[in-house]
């Protein structure tokens, strides 16, 4: 919903650099914990960047990473407390 709501406020930024991206993720802290399930529990932490997955038997099965903080000196999302809560937020 947010992504809908910042393409109505912002102009569209065009397509990622995939190795500005690749170059994130192999810089990035990458911790592991032993998963409720199968496999590892992956947790990411970068340069504007967090993301999380999910690894099993030495190969990713799934990987999401997300803008934190300040990318380009500007914030991209608002912290919890000011975000709305509901309709009338």
């Amino acid at each position: 919903m947010e992504a809908l709501e910042s393409q109505e406020q912002e102009k569209p930024r065009g397509v990622p650099n995939i190795d500005n991206i690749l170059h994130v993720l192999r810089t990035a802290e990458c911790r592991t914990y032993p998963s409720v399930g199968s496999g590892t529990d992956i947790r990411l932490h970068g340069h504007g960047v967090v993301g999380a997955g999910l690894a099993n038997e030495g190969q990713v099965l799934h990987l999401s990473l997300f803008s934190h903080g300040e990318v380009d000196g500007k914030s991209r999302m608002a912290p919890p407390s000011r975000r709305r809560t509901g309709p009338h937020g």
